[in-house]
């Protein structure tokens, strides 16, 4: 992979990275129907408080405008209390059997050197702003821009992760992903160690692989572009931006 940043982009509450040679077409696609995907699961509930309905709808959303499963692996368990947990381990165990290694690598160096880094990006702001609340206002279809309130260091602040992977075959692998925690949630929660008796009731990790069912896609597209309207300008944007 070349490791470039414009393979990787943020979608509200999504991260997404591609491999190369995905057209930009294709990519937007994905960003723009995640998009919408996400909005429509917030017009019904808060995935925050109903991470598993918030997940069914979004999937459904996924099937009605042709991005159609083609697998799909639900967990919903506990972490044994003498272990920490470390996110982007558990994550990347579940992927190794399906998604390069070239991508999995390329996507925990982008954490790493986000880590390290001392300038604000932009679209890593706005990922962890949709991904960590407590409480949290969602955006909704027809409501406003997202208000959020994160209380870093109070007691039971939610996780609810949405990662995924587009491969060079356009199959796009995604990692839903929630638990509630006591402990103090850092700006890089992807590579935290949370100790795992602080982690309220179970931890949530739904894994789906899907294709664009292209002919039923295109005759949708020109809808989910105009019912985002001027929402792609502000919850869509590379991860090579910064701020000043």
């Amino acid at each position: 992979m070349s490791g470039s940043l414009n393979d990787v982009y943020v979608s509200a509450g999504h991260l997404v990275l591609f491999a190369d040679d995905v057209s930009d077409g294709f990519k937007e696609d994905v960003l723009s129907s995640s998009l919408y995907f996400q909005l429509a699961a917030s017009h019904q509930c808060s995935k925050f408080h109903a991470f598993k309905l918030w997940c069914d709808v979004y999937q459904e959303a996924m099937v009605a405008f042709g991005w159609p499963p083609v697998s799909r692996n639900t967990r919903s368990y506990r972490i044994e209390s003498e272990k920490t947990f470390y996110v982007w381990g558990e994550i990347k165990n579940r992927l190794v059997e399906r998604v390069s290694p070239a991508l999995l690598v390329r996507f925990e160096q982008l954490m790493v050197e986000r880590q390290a880094a001392t300038q604000t990006n932009r679209a890593y702001a706005l990922f962890f702003d949709h991904c960590v609340s407590s409480p949290l206002q969602d955006v909704s279809l027809d409501g406003h821009d997202p208000v959020l309130s994160v209380q870093h260091g109070s007691g039971g602040v939610t996780l609810s992760l949405l990662l995924s992977f587009v491969s060079c075959e356009q199959v796009v692998t995604s990692v839903f992903l929630s638990f509630k925690t006591a402990e103090t949630v850092g700006e890089h929660p992807l590579l935290q160690n949370f100790t795992s008796g602080d982690i309220e009731g179970h931890l949530v990790m739904d894994v789906i692989s899907s294709e664009m069912a292209g002919p039923h896609y295109r005759r949708v597209r020109e809808r989910i572009n105009a019912r985002l309207g001027d929402k792609k300008q502000t919850l869509i944007m590379g991860f090579n931006e910064v701020s000043s």
